[in-house]
């Protein structure tokens, strides 16, 4: 490791390198399987559809393009599930184009929050009822730490050994 003159340059270079780590494959991956992994079971698995096909991989909730991420500051990154919402069963704009909120939070929670629910042509055949698979997401990480894991592996890879 570099010699530092300061601590103001040890802290940029540490800095650097954290935001380095975050961003490795390592990362972003592991949370990202994590996610999959919750949508199967809370998702995939509540239920099966009868009034539509599910996207899964192919442009659906755990499609690898749909979930994305942003680095917030030097030491957080945001995981999204960007996958859109199947706009063939309303007539009206959604304010929400995204599928996420109403899988989550359910359909009644979710538009008790402002985001308008599908106008399904069979009501009785849809399933309305939360499944929280982003919820389940982050309790499994914080239970098995597989992210700071993959966090620390990255880091090391960049030189730096952590604990």
């Amino acid at each position: 490791m570099a010699g530092f003159k300061s601590l103001k340059a040890l802290e940029a270079y540490l800095n650097n390198k954290i935001k380095n780590a975050l961003q490795s494959n390592e990362v972003i991956d592991q949370v990202k399987q994590t996610m999959q992994d919750n949508i199967l079971r809370e998702v995939y698995m509540a239920y099966s559809p009868r009034i539509y096909q599910r996207r899964g991989n192919s442009g659906g909730l755990m499609a690898d393009e749909n979930i994305t991420h942003d680095v917030l500051n030097s030491s957080t990154i945001a995981i999204y599930n960007i996958a859109k919402r199947n706009t063939s069963y309303s007539d009206t704009t959604y304010s929400n184009p995204y599928l996420a909120p109403l899988i989550e939070l359910g359909h009644s929670e979710a538009e008790n929050r402002g985001y308008q629910g599908y106008n399904y042509p069979f009501r009785y055949l849809a399933y309305f009822k939360p499944r929280p698979f982003i919820k389940e997401t982050r309790k499994e990480l914080a239970r098995t730490k597989k992210h700071v894991k993959a966090f620390q592996k990255s880091l090391k890879s960049l030189g730096i050994d952590s604990e």
